[in-house]
C-alpha cells in the first residue's frame, strides 16, 4: 500500500466513530451465538483533497475551466451495494451504502465512465439515518461554497469553489436522505403533490408541484403531527440540510437507472415473455433460451449480454418482475427484445408494441443532449405506453382501509350476502357449501401433519411435549364436536348432505391413531433431549477438570521458577 501511496496518491478513508451497538457473534467454546457489544464507524475520504486530486491533472482541469459561464457543480450520488451472494439467505442483512460523487462540469462521455465517478464514504446501510454519518461530507461541501480549495498551477494558485447542485439515487435512497416518505406512500411524488388516487385516474397528470418555501412549511408540520406527514408526504428535515444552495425540491434527480432499468423494464420485459410462453404459447422455453443465447448482440454490447437462465416456472411467478439480470442486461435485453422474437409473435401483438413504446422513450431518455422537439416526442410516447399498459392490464387500485369507499363497498358486500340467503333459503345454503366444508377437513387434516413433521424434527423440552400432546387431543376433541353440530344442524333442518358425514368420521379416526404416533415420537424426542442435555453437562464438567489441571500446573511452574530464582541469588 506504500507504493500506491506514494506513487499513485492512494488516499487511505478515515475511519469514523458513531456509537455502540449489539451484535451476534459465534461463542469460542460453545455450540451458541450471543450478543457483543460492537462499535459503529464508518469510513471517509475527504471530498476537498479528492477534488484537489481531480484538479491537479491538468487534462480534466483544463475540461472544467474550458466552460466560462458554468452553472454545474458536484452530483452526489447513493447507493446499497450486497456484499453476500444476491441469492444466499443472508442477502440484505450486510447492505453497504456507498456515497459517490461526479463532476457535472465534465463532458457526459466522462461522467458516464466509473473512472470518473468517486467513492467518498462507506457506511453500514442501516447508519445513513444518524446524523454523524454526514457531519464531515457537510462540513467539507460548506467549506467547498465559502472558500474552496487552492490549486497551483505553474507556481500559480488558483482557488476553486464547488457547489452541490444535485442528488441521485432510487426512490427509496433519495426519500430518505431527503425526508420524503417512501414511495409506498400516499404522496410519493418528490416533485409534486399528486396522490395515488390521481395517478390511477391518469398516470400522465402531475399535481401540485412542490416549492422550497412551501416544503419548508411542510417540514415544520411534520414535526407537529403524523397526520401532517401523511398530508404532505414529508417526514421532516433533509439529511443535507445546511448547504447553502441545495434544497431538497428542485434538486433531486430521478435515477432512470433504476426506475427503467431495474424497474419499469424488468416487470414489462418478464410480462410479455411469461404471456407468450405460459398464456399463449407462442413459442417454448427452449426456444427462448436458444435465442438469447445465440443472438448476435454485437460487440458494444457483448459484455452486456443477457444470462438465458429463463424457467417456465419463474415466469409463472406473477408475484416477483425480477428477471435476475443487471441494469446493463436488462437494458441490452430490451433493446433486442423486437429482434428476438417479433418472427414468433403476431404482428398487432399489444406487447409487442409497448416493448416498442418503451424502447422509443428510453432512446431519449439515454441521449447525451435533447432538443424541444425531443421533449414534446417524449410526452406524447409517455401518455401512449401509459394508456397501452392500462388495457393490457385493467387493474384498479383497492381503496385504503378506513377510506369512506372501502366502507361503502363493505355495506354493498353485506347486503349481496343477506340477498344470499333469502334467495336461496338455507336448504341451498347447506348443499351448496358441501365442497366448502371438504376443504376445511383437507385443510384441517393438512394442520395436523404439518405438526407432525414440526414434531419430527424438534427436540421439545417436557412441558412443551405435554403441551403438544394436549392440543392434539383438544384436536380430536374439537372434531367430535364438529361432528356432532353438523349432524344436529342438518337433522334439524331437513337437510341431508351426502358424504360429508362419513367424510369427517373417516378423518376422526385418523387422527386417533395420529395422536397416537405423535406421543411415540414426543417420547422419542424427550428422551433424545435429556440425553443431549446429559451429554452437554458431562462436557461442562470435563471441561471445568481441564481448566482446574491447566491452574495447577501453572502454579506449579511459577513455583518452581521461584526456586530458581532465590537459588541463583
Amino acid at each position: 500500500m506504500k507504493v500506491f501511496r506514494e506513487k499513485y496518491g492512494l488516499r487511505d478513508p478515515e475511519e469514523i466513530f458513531l456509537g455502540y451497538g449489539f451484535d451476534s457473534r459465534q461463542h469460542p467454546k460453545r455450540p451458541r451465538l450471543e450478543s457483543r457489544q460492537v462499535s459503529k464507524t464508518y469510513q471517509y475520504v475527504s471530498i476537498k483533497d479528492l477534488l484537489k486530486d481531480v484538479l491537479s491533472d491538468k487534462y480534466l482541469r483544463d475540461l472544467i475551466t474550458a466552460e466560462k459561464k458554468s452553472t454545474d457543480g458536484i452530483n452526489f450520488y447513493v447507493d446499497d451495494l450486497e456484499i453476500t451472494q444476491a441469492l444466499s439467505p443472508a442477502a440484505g442483512d450486510y447492505k453497504i451504502a456507498g456515497f459517490y460523487f461526479g463532476i457535472q462540469n465534465l463532458p457526459p462521455e466522462l461522467n458516464a465512465m466509473l473512472n470518473h465517478i468517486f467513492v467518498t464514504g462507506l457506511a453500514f446501510s442501516d447508519d445513513v439515518a444518524n446524523p454523524k454519518v454526514w457531519e464531515r461530507f457537510l462540513e467539507d461541501m460548506r467549506h467547498l461554497e465559502t472558500n474552496g480549495i487552492d490549486i497551483d498551477v505553474d507556481g500559480v494558485i488558483i482557488s476553486f469553489k464547488a457547489v452541490l447542485v444535485a442528488q441521485i439515487g432510487d426512490s427509496l435512497a433519495a426519500a430518505e436522505i431527503l425526508g420524503f416518505r417512501k414511495s409506498s406512500a400516499n404522496k410519493f411524488c418528490r416533485w409534486c403533490y399528486m396522490d395515488r388516487k390521481d395517478m390511477w385516474r391518469d398516470g400522465c397528470m402531475l399535481g401540485e408541484p412542490r416549492t422550497p418555501e412551501r416544503h419548508e412549511q411542510d417540514v415544520e408540520a411534520a414535526s407537529v403531527s403524523e397526520a401532517n406527514r401523511t398530508r404532505t408526504g414529508v417526514d421532516g428535515p433533509s439529511k443535507l440540510h445546511g448547504l447553502t444552495f441545495f434544497k431538497p425540491v428542485g434538486f433531486s434527480v430521478f435515477d432512470y437507472f433504476h426506475d427503467l432499468l431495474q424497474g419499469i423494464n424488468k416487470m414489462e420485459v418478464k410480462m410479455a415473455l411469461r404471456h407468450y410462453v405460459c398464456v399463449k404459447k407462442h413459442f417454448s422455453i427452449q426456444e427462448l433460451r436458444s435465442r438469447v443465447q445465440f443472438f448476435d448482440y454485437g460487440y458494444p454490447d457483448k459484455k452486456n449480454k443477457p444470462r438465458s437462465n429463463f424457467t417456465r416456472a419463474y415466469l409463472n411467478k406473477v408475484d416477483s418482475y425480477n428477471l435476475h439480470q443487471t441494469g446493463a442486461q436488462v437494458w441490452c435485453l430490451t433493446r433486442a427484445f423486437p429482434f428476438l422474437f417479433a418472427d414468433l409473435v403476431p404482428s398487432d401483438d399489444p406487447y409487442m408494441k409497448l416493448i416498442s413504446l418503451l424502447n422509443q422513450m428510453m432512446t431519449i431518455i439515454f441521449s447525451h443532449a435533447v432538443l424541444e422537439s425531443d421533449i414534446r416526442n417524449l410526452e406524447r410516447l409517455i401518455e401512449d405506453h401509459h394508456k397501452l399498459f392500462k388495457e393490457i392490464f385493467p387493474g384498479t387500485p383497492e381503496p385504503a382501509v378506513g377510506t369512506e369507499e372501502s366502507q361503502n363497498n363493505a355495506i354493498i358486500q353485506q347486503e349481496e350476502d343477506e340477498d344470499d340467503v333469502e334467495n336461496h333459503g338455507l336448504q341451498d345454503f347447506f348443499v351448496d357449501s358441501d365442497d366448502e366444508i371438504e376443504d376445511q377437513v383437507v385443510n384441517t387434516a393438512e394442520t395436523y401433519d404439518f405438526i407432525m413433521s414440526d414434531v419430527a424434527l424438534s427436540s421439545s423440552s417436557s412441558s412443551e411435549d405435554e403441551q403438544m400432546t394436549a392440543l392434539y387431543e383438544k384436536s380430536g376433541r374439537d372434531i367430535e364436536l364438529e361432528l356432532e353440530n353438523f349432524e344436529g344442524q342438518a337433522s334439524g333442518i331437513g337437510v341431508t348432505v351426502p358424504g360429508t358425514a362419513e367424510k369427517l368420521r373417516r378423518v376422526h379416526s385418523t387422527l386417533a391413531a395420529e395422536r397416537e404416533e405423535v406421543r411415540k415420537k414426543l417420547k422419542e424426542a424427550t428422551r433424545k433431549a435429556a440425553m443431549e442435555e446429559k451429554q452437554r453437562k458431562k462436557e461442562e464438567e470435563d471441561a471445568k477438570k481441564i481448566q482446574k489441571k491447566e491452574e495447577e500446573a501453572a502454579k506449579k511452574k511459577k513455583r518452581q521458577r521461584g526456586k530458581r530464582r532465590r537459588k541463583m541469588s
